[in-house]
C-alpha cells in the first residue's frame, strides 16, 4: 500500500531507546539527515569497528556500553573508504547518508546483501537511489561506489523498496531532507516498527 510519509517534529528528541540493530541504525540515519547538535541512543551494543565506520560520515560518536552519544562534527572532506563486512546491514543507511550529502564513498563488505533473506538488496538500493539522482556502481560483488555528482533530490513517483522491509525502514528518514513523499510500505513494517517510527516524529498516512 502507498503511504504519505512526513516528519511532524519541529524539534528532534534528545534520547532514543532502541530494541534492535535496525532501530539503532534508523535513529543514527535520522540524526545524520537532520543534523541536530546532539543525540543519545541506547539499547543496542554497537561494536567499535562499526562505530568507526559510522564516524567517517562526519559525526562524533562516543560509546558507553549500550549507550552511544552522537554529536555533530565537521564534515569529512576526503572520499570515504570503509568496510562493513562485520555488519553489512549498517552499510545501507551509511550509503543513503553518503548519497544524501553528495559524498563520494567506497563501501566494501556488502556481499551478504546480494541475497539477504532471498532479496537482492543492493540492486533495490541502487535502483531507488538512482531515481533520486544518485549515481552508484556495484563492483567485485562486494563493493558499492557512491559518486559525488550532487546530493540526492526529490523525485516524482512513490519510493518502492517494499520487497525489503529494511530498505523501506531506512528510506523513511529521507523526508527530513526532501520533505513529504509517497512510499510503498508493507504492512509488516507498520506492525513491527510503526510505533517506533511515530515516536521519532514520522507520520505514515494511508490514502
Amino acid at each position: 500500500m502507498i503511504y504519505r510519509v512526513e516528519s511532524l517534529n519541529e524539534k528532534f528528541i534528545q534520547t532514543l531507546k532502541t530494541r534492535s540493530p535496525e532501530e539503532w541504525l534508523f535513529g543514527w540515519l535520522s540524526f545524520m539527515l537532520l543534523e541536530v547538535p546532539r543525540f543519545e541512543i541506547t539499547g543496542y551494543h554497537l561494536s567499535e569497528a562499526i562505530a568507526n565506520n559510522l564516524q567517517q560520515a562526519g559525526m562524533g560518536l562516543t560509546l558507553q556500553g549500550e549507550a552511544a552519544l552522537l554529536e555533530k562534527a565537521p564534515a569529512v572532506s576526503t572520499a570515504i573508504e570503509t568496510n562493513f563486512s562485520v555488519m553489512p546491514l549498517a552499510a545501507i543507511p551509511f550509503s543513503i547518508v553518503c548519497a544524501a550529502r553528495g559524498k563520494k564513498a567506497d563501501i566494501r563488505g556488502l556481499h551478504g546483501l546480494m541475497n539477504f533473506q532471498g532479496i537482492d538488496v543492493i540492486s533495490l538500493l541502487q535502483r531507488e537511489l538512482f531515481r533520486f539522482g544518485a549515481h552508484t556502481d556495484f563492483c567485485d560483488r562486494s563493493k558499492l561506489k557512491v559518486f559525488d555528482d550532487q546530493p540526492i533530490h526529490k523525485k516524482i513517483g512513490p519510493v518502492d523498496v517494499s520487497k525489503s522491509n529494511l530498505l523501506t525502514l531506512f528510506f523513511i528518514p529521507l523526508v527530513l531532507r526532501l520533505g513529504p513523499m509517497e512510499m510503498e510500505i508493507d504492512k509488516q513494517v507498520i506492525e513491527e516498527y510503526g510505533a517506533f517510527i511515530a515516536m521519532l516524529g514520522f507520520e505514515m498516512t494511508a490514502p
